[in-house]
């Protein structure tokens, strides 16, 4: 944890260009010398973690912390050991339960026919899933900095079910996705069936939502408990131990054809032999969502 307060930065760097939460970003100014950061937002600090970095290079943090030893040895600033009582940290969206819900109505209320049509043409989510997995939308997002999106809500299984963050997916042609602040490493349910024998682990969540319309197609929808990450296939295996796997007949992995996919299939299945691939199915595509709208979807309709 570095020994620097957002008081010294800010005598230095100047006031953030944006504050969320415990985060404050500025204008890196390794970079701004060669004509960078022309958003000024390059440079990140977190105030409680302690953390200074630049997202664009490895000088920007050094050449601050040069700065702000330079204005100590200035004021003849000689570091203290005072003891600092430390407070229990208490997660944003913990306190924030309430105001996460509410959110999720109003997005959902907000929900329009164009974005929903943009979901089934790019995503292949209907308007059924939409419905049943509480998606919404949000045309203008205050909490993180991002464009109109479609809201993925995140209940989480390792918290009891509870509603912890978003999944923010701005609409558009590029890929752009955020999630809400201090989100936690989490698998999030899509499906939740108190009598289902089977479990199922997809690697994102709109790989989930298609594959729930696959397994509703098939009839076989409350035969099941689906499954996926909060932040992507590297928050599966942590998050493994969490599950009751006594509940079930049978637990699948579905994760995407490709190199991090074989390897985080490889590595669960080898600490939990129980888990069955099943990338099979959706072969030669690359995930569940693409072999859906290979397959399935009627981009006219």
């Amino acid at each position: 944890m570095l020994d620097v307060t957002l008081e010294e930065l800010t005598n230095v760097l100047g006031v953030p260009t944006r504050t969320t939460g415990h985060q404050h970003y500025f204008r890196c100014p390794a970079c701004s010398a060669g004509g960078g950061d022309t958003s000024g937002d390059n440079l990140l600090f977190n105030d409680r973690k302690g953390v200074l970095k630049c997202f664009a290079c490895d000088e920007g943090a050094r050449e601050v912390l040069k700065m702000v030893n330079s204005k100590r040895h200035q004021n003849n600033y000689t570091p203290t050991a005072a003891k600092v009582e430390r407070k229990e940290y208490i997660p944003w969206w913990q306190k924030n339960i309430e105001n996460l819900v509410i959110y999720m109505c109003e997005a959902e209320e907000e929900m329009t026919d164009k974005a929903a049509a943009w979901l089934w043409r790019t995503c292949g989510i209907d308007k059924d899933t939409i419905k049943a997995c509480a998606i919404g939308y949000d045309s203008n997002p205050t909490m993180i900095r991002i464009g109109a999106s479609v809201t993925f809500p995140m209940f989480s299984i390792n918290h009891d079910g509870l509603l912890v963050g978003f999944e923010l997916r701005q609409i558009g042609d590029r890929k752009y996705i955020k999630h809400t602040i201090d989100a936690p490493s989490c698998l999030c349910i899509i499906n939740q069936n108190k009598d289902a024998e089977n479990l199922v682990i997809c690697e994102g969540f709109k790989d989930a939502y298609c594959f729930r319309q696959f397994l509703k197609m098939k009839g076989v929808l409350d035969d099941f408990v689906i499954l996926t990450p909060a932040h992507g296939v590297n928050d599966i295996y942590e998050n493994l131990k969490s599950i009751n796997y006594t509940r079930y007949n049978q637990c699948y992995l579905l994760l995407d054809n490709d190199l991090a996919g074989d390897k985080e299939t490889q590595r669960i299945i080898q600490d939990y032999p129980f888990f069955k691939d099943k990338r099979e199915l959706i072969k030669p595509f690359g995930d569940i969502a693409e072999w859906w709208m290979k397959n399935y979807v009627n981009i006219g309709e």
